[in-house]
């Protein structure tokens, strides 16, 4: 049958103004779509502390999708625009669109040029970074009207709404937090010192080779992509500021460092890298990546690190089950030797404390500082950016490279320190070496401090200084 040219008129003339056009066009609004992200630290206690119940999330990716309604039936979402949140959390997205009512939905995704924060299905899937539904208007039933929508303050926290409560974002949200802070304290020390490249880190991770009685939290040296374990039940969660930072100092270190295959041999053969090594590579970076978490510990949350081991307590043994450290060629192959080391290089007035205490027991067995501090005294002053600063090539001091496998003895390391630093000499070589020595005798203040009563006329015997700017 022929449709009467009347009749096709009409539906077209109908179509017309169903679907815009002339006259018929709906009016057009300019939207702005606005709100603020924040992360409540349910889990970082530490970061809860210092940045106080609620925190900004600055940087974070953010996609903005609108969908309407077409014939009375909501249609499929359109991407309106991505932006990222200021230094406060906020976001704006602008969009001229019909004046129609609209439902909204917010994406969040953590990732920059900076940081990429893996998924739990990561390994396995193409999409590497998920994006998180803050909001998802679909689900609450909500209909927005109005061109000017404020979409308030979304927090990731327990029981948030859409994604804002799900584990693994609330997690993501509170990592965010943390490495953005350690990046921008790390670049405050001067561009040698911030990442050179994007971090990448997964979390949770739990693989599918490994038993969780034996999985841990590790850097691969070659990827350098890191992984924060988490069992398979949950009972065992290394998502804590310790891990976290203390993956962060090997992934810092492998920036600057040639030879960190002696890390993924020793994963290969061991399946650890910790306690006694056969390299001492493999130790140094362990004890290194101690060092790094507990000096950003202490600069970012006030903790005060460990003091370093006594003697008795490294020739009684360190480690569980315990390893006696009885010479520096076995401190130089534990990661604990390493780490305390390093942390009697960076001690402020070293001069004041005794390596020689009887208590052995673990968990305490520390140096201990002297009742009576002698005096006419020169200790060094090192810092923890002035040690990091050993990992940096100086050419003019004959060393045109990054730290490699050959510095990671302890007088090849202390070598290259007394030549790189300004802050550091030969006798402060000398002192490391002595107190690093479970079979010495001596005391920081023997080698540090003159006679604190000098005779009338008789010249003091302290050391002197030459104060130098590194």
């Amino acid at each position: 049958m022929t449709t009467p040219t009347s009749t096709r008129a009409a539906i077209l003339a109908g179509a017309f103004a169903l679907f815009g056009g002339g006259a018929a066009e709906a009016a057009k609004c300019d939207w702005t779509v606005s709100g603020t992200l924040r992360v409540e630290y349910a889990r970082l206690s530490e970061m809860a502390a210092r940045e106080g119940d609620t925190a900004p999330l600055a940087h974070v990716r953010v996609k903005v999708s609108a969908r309407s309604k077409v014939l009375g039936v909501w249609g499929s979402w359109n991407k309106w625009d991505e932006t990222r949140t200021d230094g406060d959390g906020r976001f704006t997205v602008g969009k001229r669109k019909n004046c129609g009512d609209r439902q909204f939905k917010v994406e969040v995704k953590f990732e920059d040029d900076a940081l990429e924060i893996r998924h739990e299905r990561a390994t396995s899937s193409l999409t590497k970074v998920k994006w998180y539904e803050a909001v998802q208007d679909a689900d609450s039933g909500r209909v927005r009207t109005g061109s000017t929508v404020n979409l308030g303050t979304l927090t990731f926290r327990p029981g948030g709404a859409a994604e804002l409560g799900d584990f693994e974002a609330r997690r993501h949200a509170e990592l965010w937090g943390l490495y953005r802070l350690v990046f921008a304290h790390l670049a405050d020390k001067g561009p040698k010192f911030a990442f050179k490249s994007q971090v990448k880190i997964k979390y949770p991770h739990n693989s599918l080779l490994a038993p969780d009685a034996v999985e841990a939290s590790y850097v691969n040296p070659t990827t350098r992509v890191m992984y924060i374990y988490r069992s398979g039940d949950g009972s065992e969660d290394q998502f804590t500021v310790e891990t976290l930072l203390h993956e962060l100092g090997h992934r810092w270190a492998f920036e600057r460092f040639r030879g960190e295959v002696c890390l993924t041999l020793d994963l290969i053969t061991s399946g650890d890298t910790h306690d006694l090594a056969d390299d001492p590579c493999v130790a140094f970076h362990e004890g290194f990546a101690k060092y790094f978490q507990q000096q950003l510990e202490n600069e970012l949350f006030g903790e005060a690190p460990d003091l370093p081991y006594n003697r008795a307590r490294l020739n009684a043994g360190v480690g569980f089950p315990p390893t006696a450290l009885t010479s520096v060629d076995l401190v130089q192959r534990f990661d604990e030797g390493w780490w305390s080391v390093l942390t009697s290089m960076t001690l402020p007035g070293i001069h004041r404390y005794d390596y020689g205490t009887p208590d052995d027991a673990v968990g305490t067995g520390r140096i201990a500082e002297r009742a009576g501090a002698p005096r006419f005294c020169s200790p060094p002053s090192i810092s923890f950016k002035n040690l990091l600063r050993v990992f940096e090539p100086k050419s003019n001091a004959g060393y045109p490279e990054y730290l490699d496998r050959g510095d990671t003895t302890l007088d090849g390391f202390l070598t290259r320190a007394d030549a790189i630093l300004r802050v550091m000499d030969a006798d402060d070589r000398n002192l490391f070496m002595v107190l690093a020595d479970p079979a010495s005798g001596l005391q920081p203040a023997d080698l540090l401090c003159g006679s604190p009563k000098p005779q009338l006329g008789e010249p003091t015997t302290f050391r002197s200084r030459t104060p130098r700017i590194d």
